[in-house]
């Protein structure tokens, strides 16, 4: 998971044409998603705790999921060699269908 949060926020802050923010080595997981996204160059910035409080709480909620359909959908596609954005969407398909139960 270390690795997929630093990726995250290469691949968000490239969107928006910023330069990319190593992880700071005194903050959680999640707290350094927060601090490579929104870094904004002030070396007193720290992430605000509600929001990292509330991004805890997610995770946590995702990860007590266990293995969903969409799950299951995205490790079959994935298991095709289909690239990372086709992988995505076919793991939203079964998030749509009625007996999923709005899970998320």
């Amino acid at each position: 998971m270390g690795s997929m949060i630093g990726i995250i926020a290469a691949i968000y802050r490239r969107r928006f044409r910023k330069e990319f923010v190593h992880p700071n080595p005194n903050l959680g997981v999640i707290e350094n998603l927060v601090y490579m996204m929104d870094f904004n160059g002030d070396a007193n910035y720290k992430p605000a705790k509600e929001v990292v409080k509330a991004l805890n709480a997610w995770n946590i909620v995702l990860a007590e999921h266990e293995l969903n359909s969409s799950t299951a959908a995205i490790r079959h596609v994935a298991s095709t060699d289909a690239d990372i954005y086709t992988c995505i969407a076919g793991a939203f398909g079964p998030l749509i269908g009625r007996r999923h139960g709005g899970a998320n």
